[in-house]
């Protein structure tokens, strides 16, 4: 079995060289390292072009002209891997040397996955931040299970994405029905829904990566209550337009595919989806400012009373709302 690792970078810095090194130290190593860089202007490229010339067996490197972005350069990156398996990497990272054993491990013991993640401690560069794992901090309800049926995947997808792009490991094959991404969506999402729909997933509790959370970073995640609460509230109006209208393209693509690929019936698939639109259209409006209060009160109990804030996210979310009603009564513009 042949396994590429597909790698993203972007002004990476001091934090590169020991992601590449931790990926070739691996007990298992990849068979190809395929590196897309996004328009660095650091030295990144630099470092990658050495990093190739000590592995010219290994290694291909490929330099953007122009920016692509986070989700477009993993998929150009995912494109270009020849493996059959194919695990994703931050350029941040230090992945644990049995990482990619493991998974595969994991990934030949379950026929039908299509898709291996794993548990990560997280390394804050704020040192008075505990040290806590990805699952404790944004998963809180999340348990590992060996294999996870499609539907209770894709039931807790639709609640909240637990699969870290880092932590990834895929069948290549997912490819001819997960490309395109669409813009809206970031690629370890996407890739998700895509592994359970049309076969399953297999998310094991191993802390196989250590995980820099610093403020250059692209995509984070909040290290505590008050942090994900200030978070919440900055949100303009349009993150909320975007979340709901993210759930379009992914419709669309269900209808374009055959529907043999899917392992869940398409009609209670396409209904748990749309339900989650709802959701996400109902915290619009409640963020609108083109709506009265009145009317963005009555979305939010609708939403409290339906069950959406505990089937699609947590019931403190209804909280955060009803606080930016209140202390901002006419919205973000």
């Amino acid at each position: 079995m042949m396994v590429s690792v597909a790698l993203c970078t972007y002004n990476a810095g001091a934090y590169l060289e020991p992601q590449l090194q931790s990926i070739v130290d691996q007990t298992r190593p990849p068979d190809e390292i395929v590196v897309s860089d996004d328009g660095s202007t650091d030295g990144t490229r630099d470092r990658l072009r050495s990093f190739a010339a000590a592995h010219p067996d290994t290694v291909t490197v490929i330099e953007n002209d122009r920016q692509l972005g986070v989700t477009k350069n993993f998929e150009q990156c995912i494109a270009a891997c020849s493996g059959s398996v194919i695990a994703l990497s931050d350029q941040d990272d230090i992945w644990d040397e049995t990482k990619l054993e493991t998974q595969l491990d994991a990934y030949r013991a379950t026929p039908d996955a299509r898709l291996v993640c794993h548990d990560s401690e997280l390394l804050f560069e704020d040192a008075d931040t505990p040290a806590t794992t990805l699952w404790e901090t944004i998963h809180d309800s999340h348990e590992p299970e060996s294999a996870l049926e499609p539907t209770a995947a894709i039931s807790e997808l639709l609640g909240r994405n637990f699969v870290q792009g880092a932590t990834a490991l895929f069948d290549a094959a997912l490819r001819s029905v997960a490309l395109p991404i669409p813009p809206s969506w970031n690629h370890d999402a996407y890739l998700a829904f895509w592994a359970a729909m049309t076969g399953g997933l297999v998310d094991i509790g191993d802390r196989l990566l250590t995980y820099r959370i610093h403020e250059s970073q692209d995509i984070g995640v909040a290290s505590g209550i008050r942090q994900k609460v200030d978070r919440e509230l900055s949100y303009p109006t349009e993150h909320y337009l975007s979340l709901a209208e993210r759930w379009s393209p992914l419709l669309d693509a269900i209808d374009a595919v055959d529907s043999d690929a899917l392992v869940v019936d398409e009609t209670w698939l396409r209904r748990v989806i749309e339900r989650r639109q709802r959701y996400d259209r109902r915290r619009a409006q409640i963020h609108s400012p083109e709506r009265s209060l009145g009317t963005r009160f009555g979305k939010l109990v609708l939403t409290l009373l339906s069950g959406g804030y505990t089937r699609f996210g947590h019931v403190g979310l209804a909280g955060t709302d009803a606080v930016a009603l209140l202390t901002d009564p006419f919205g973000r513009q």
